[in-house]
């Protein structure tokens, strides 16, 4: 009866980690495409690649989005031909902002 028990309270207390993992990086999300904008924000991290440049801004600043919905955190990328902004500057740029993709594959990781 003992092990019964510990066995419930482990599983209770892994479902209790899982459900404050979940609420501690909880953000706002898009929840669909927007038209080209104008969106500001602070660079937080700048990777350079071969292709395009793909930057992580913090702060963000979205047209007709309040404060209380908009993510801490955006990612966009922008040309090689533009260059890669040095992480902490503040950019505006003219961009579309699509909502997280959805699995790549069957039960595979939800962005979302």
């Amino acid at each position: 009866m003992q092990f019964f028990g510990l066995l419930v309270l482990a599983g209770g207390l892994g479902h209790g980690a899982a459900l404050f993992s979940t609420w501690s990086v909880a953000t706002p999300l898009i929840e669909r495409e927007t038209r080209p904008v104008i969106i500001s924000g602070l660079v937080a991290d700048a990777e350079k690649r071969a292709d395009n440049n793909r930057v992580i801004l913090s702060d963000v600043t979205l047209p007709g989005v309040s404060r209380e919905t908009t993510p801490a955190r955006l990612r966009i990328t922008i040309p090689t031909s533009h260059g890669a902004p040095a992480v902490g500057t503040h950019i505006s740029v003219r961009a579309v902002v699509r909502p997280a993709g959805a699995p790549v594959v069957p039960d595979g990781f939800q962005f979302q």
